[in-house]
């Protein structure tokens, strides 16, 4: 249970009041800025291993492994400008099977600040 201000409590005994609720919507969990996901694909692509990265030249590398049942092949993609018109059922099989797990990288190191155009790449 919550404790009432004591300027609630006196705005609720009296008699004629007009109730409002003031909201505040922020982009913030505990003071952080919360980034939004945008779903820019939905594809028929196995429900697997999948991993992707974004290099600093702002395209989408994606890896993923294709079930047991397919002999688990890697494969790869890379969507030179990701957005929602973008073509991403291109994948190619990099010549690899029974591979155990997906995962990306990249060089380049950013800083993320509170808002957007305060983002900066640090190598």
């Amino acid at each position: 249970m919550r404790i009432l201000s004591s300027t609630l409590l006196s705005a609720q005994k009296q008699t004629s009041h007009t109730p409002y609720v003031k909201l505040k919507a922020l982009n913030k969990i505990a003071g952080v800025t919360r980034l939004d996901w945008a779903r820019l694909y939905s594809g028929q692509e196995d429900d697997y291993f999948h991993a992707g990265t974004m290099p600093g030249d702002g395209s989408l590398i994606r890896v993923r492994l294709t079930p047991p049942s397919d002999s688990r092949k890697l494969y790869r993609q890379r969507v030179a400008n990701p957005a929602p018109g973008s073509d991403f059922s291109q994948w190619t099989y990099a010549n690899q099977y029974n591979a155990v797990i997906a995962a990306t990288a990249t060089r380049s190191i950013w800083k993320i600040l509170p808002s957007p155009e305060t983002c900066q790449q640090l190598r």
